[in-house]
């Protein structure tokens, strides 16, 4: 997302937020795959992140999403056996 905000010349971050709504009710109100799990690895991603594409990833940044991953799974996943937000929070259809 980085790269086509820079090569887009956007530099607000309500375009980040924007963006990210996309994500919400399971990925584009589907009730698939979480988007509190998206939203979590995406913010780590933004402030553990490379800033450019051709500079090295911080080592720091897969470890802190593997620990969250771990947590979202054991926390979440554990108590309702799904990543889907339908699953999560019992509603089928988030587009009202």
């Amino acid at each position: 997302m980085a790269v086509g905000q820079k090569k887009m010349g956007i530099n607000d971050r309500k375009y980040l937020v924007r963006a990210m709504t996309a994500i919400a009710g399971g990925v584009s109100a589907s009730g698939g795959l979480c988007g509190a799990l998206i939203g979590g690895l995406a913010f780590l991603g933004s402030v553990l992140g490379r800033g450019e594409p051709e500079k090295r990833d911080d080592p720091l940044l897969w470890k802190a999403c593997h620990v969250f991953y771990i947590r979202f799974d054991q926390e979440v996943v554990g108590e309702y056996n799904s990543m889907n937000c339908r699953d999560i929070s019992g509603v089928n259809d988030w587009r009202d």
